[in-house]
C-alpha cells in the first residue's frame, strides 16, 4: 500500500488523539491533536500556529523559542524551498494547459509544511507571535494605503471613474 499525505495525516491524528485529553496534565509530546485541541480548530489564530510549532520544536529538539539562530533559520529557509517544490509537484496545472495533475489533499499537506517552516523562520529570527502579528497588520495596512493612493493617482490622471448601471 502506498501511503498518501492524507492517510499519514489521518494516522497521526488517530495515534496522537488517544494520548491525552487533559491539557493541564499534558506531557507535551502528543502533538496538537491532544487535549481537545481539535475542537477549537475552526477558531485557530496565527498565535496558535506559533504555539504549536514552539511546542513541536521543544519536544523534537529541546529548543526554547523564539531564539535568534542563523543556522536554524537557514535550515528553515532551505526546507521551505524544498516544500514549495512539493507544492508545485502536487499541482502541476501551473506548468501548461495540457498538464491537469492536481492532488488537492497533497497540495494542502505541502502548504501546511510550508507554513510550518515559515513560522520556524520567524521563531528562529527571535520574533514572537505577537511581534509578527503586529508587523503583519502594520505592513498590510501600508499595502492598502499604497493601493488606494495609486488608485486615486490613476483616477486623477484619467478623470473620474464612470460606472455603468445603478450604484448599490
Amino acid at each position: 500500500m502506498t501511503w498518501t499525505p492524507t492517510m499519514k495525516r489521518k494516522m497521526r491524528m488517530k495515534t496522537t488523539e488517544a494520548l491525552c485529553k487533559d491539557y493541564d496534565k499534558c506531557p507535551g509530546d502528543c502533538g496538537p491533536w491532544c487535549c481537545g485541541f481539535e475542537s477549537s480548530m475552526k477558531d485557530m489564530k496565527v498565535s496558535d500556529l506559533f504555539m504549536m510549532q514552539e511546542r513541536l520544536q521543544k519536544v523534537m529538539f529541546d529548543f526554547d523559542l523564539p531564539v535568534d539562530s542563523v543556522e536554524d533559520f537557514k535550515y528553515s529557509v532551505l526546507a521551505l524551498i524544498g516544500e514549495l517544490g512539493e507544492v508545485l509537484e502536487a499541482d502541476k496545472r501551473w506548468k501548461n494547459v495540457r498538464n491537469g495533475k492536481y492532488d488537492r489533499e497533497g497540495k494542502l499537506d505541502e502548504l501546511v509544511d510550508c507554513m510550518a517552516f515559515m513560522v520556524n523562520m520567524v521563531l528562529f529570527s527571535g520574533f514572537t507571535a505577537e511581534e509578527f502579528n503586529r508587523a503583519f497588520a502594520t505592513k498590510n495596512n501600508r499595502n492598502f494605503e499604497r493601493f488606494y493612493k495609486e488608485k486615486e493617482s490613476k483616477q486623477s490622471e484619467t478623470g473620474p471613474l464612470h460606472l455603468e448601471g445603478p450604484v448599490v
